[in-house]
């Protein structure tokens, strides 16, 4: 049986592999031509706009766990997220627009 079996498979071993080869290539060509959507994370740091309107409140603000960045996801083709890098994003916090319970 196990003969068989290597019979069939080396029978017309040539034609599939360049089966296999023609279809590795087919898929390198559609995924090129496609351009698929994916989701991609970017890190910008964060900018705090009017803090003076907290401190003149005899508040203040620190960011937290001492960091001021932020990570977020950007779905797009992958020919936007080729052109795309951190530098061109920009996160701020308008101290104005916080609301607050006391």
């Amino acid at each position: 049986m196990l003969q068989k079996f290597g019979k069939k498979v080396m029978n017309n071993f040539g034609l599939k592999i360049l089966a296999v080869l023609f279809a590795v290539v087919l898929w390198i060509v559609v995924v090129n031509i496609d351009d698929p959507s994916t989701s991609k994370p970017y890190t910008t740091s964060v900018s705090l706009e009017n803090k003076s309107y907290i401190t003149s409140m005899g508040k203040w603000a620190d960011y937290l766990d001492g960091k001021n960045t932020i990570t977020f996801s950007v779905y797009a083709k992958r020919s936007v997220h080729n052109t795309l890098t951190n530098a061109n994003f920009t996160a701020t916090a308008d101290a104005q627009k916080i609301e607050y319970d006391e």
